[in-house]
């Protein structure tokens, strides 16, 4: 994307990324000063917001929605999700129930696992969709078809 008014080329992936908001606004800040890098990012996210938004259709990403659910069942993804679910729900019978804060270790131990989880089936969702979809061509339909 060209930043307005800077004229910088910064790619930040998602306008939901703090992270990719953030390493944008140290590069436009850094060419252009803090406030004209902190307007920059702000007026590209606005103008995300207010022509991507309204734009996107949802019967398209409901589309790519139930595509990616078949995928994983047709791949068998999902019993690989359901196995290392498994896992995980059985390891939480190895937690100190004694210690001072049971709740904060759980709380901490769900949210750990359930980041864990997505991680690692959006890898293998990614690694094995991806190149399937470029054999079968079936890549060229979404690809050619933007959500919004």
């Amino acid at each position: 994307m060209v930043w307005p008014r800077c004229g910088v080329l910064c790619h930040c992936g998602s306008h939901s990324d703090p992270l990719g908001n953030l390493f944008c606004y140290l590069f436009a800040a850094s060419r252009r000063g803090p406030v004209e890098g902190f307007y920059a990012v702000a007026q590209v996210l606005a103008s995300a917001i207010g022509r991507d938004l309204p734009g996107m259709s949802i019967s398209r990403i409901w589309a790519l929605t139930r595509l990616t659910i078949h995928e994983a069942l047709r791949r068998r993804v999902l019993i690989a999700f359901a196995v290392f679910a498994l896992i995980f729900l059985f390891a939480g019978w190895f937690l100190d129930v004694k210690s001072r804060d049971p709740a904060h270790l759980y709380l901490s131990f769900v949210m750990t696992t359930t980041n864990y989880l997505v991680i690692v089936l959006a890898l293998f969702l990614g690694t094995f969709s991806i190149p399937a979809d470029i054999k079968n061509k079936t890549i060229f339909t979404v690809v050619t078809k933007p959500v919004r």
